[in-house]
C-alpha cells in the first residue's frame, strides 16, 4: 500500500527514539514485520517503522489489514505491541 495512505494519528507512542538507525536496520534486512492498518487504513502497530520507512523514503510498504475493530480493540493491539517486548540479551 501506498505510505501516504496510512493515517496515524492519535497514537499512544509520542516519543520515537533512534529512527535512522531503524531506518539502517531496514534497509539493510528489509521489513521483517508488516505493519497494521483497519480497513479506514488507520495505523494500528508499527509506529516506529513507518516513520524509518518515511525517512528511507519508501513509496509503498507492505500491510496486514485487520477489519471491523472497535476503538477498544484498536488501542488494545496499540498497547500490546508496545507491552509484550523482552530486552534482548546477547548470550
Amino acid at each position: 500500500m501506498r505510505v501516504t495512505d496510512i493515517v496515524a494519528e492519535n497514537r499512544v507512542r509520542e516519543e520515537m527514539g533512534d529512527l535512522e538507525d531503524l531506518a539502517r536496520s531496514i534497509k539493510v534486512f528489509g521489513l521483517l514485520n508488516p505493519l497494521v492498518v483497519d480497513s479506514d487504513l488507520r495505523l494500528l502497530a508499527g509506529g516506529r517503522r513507518l516513520e524509518a520507512i518515511k525517512l528511507l523514503g519508501w513509496e509503498e510498504v507492505e500491510v496486514t489489514q485487520r477489519e471491523g475493530m472497535s476503538a477498544l480493540e484498536r488501542a488494545a493491539i496499540e498497547l500490546e505491541e508496545n507491552l509484550r517486548r523482552e530486552d534482548f540479551t546477547w548470550q
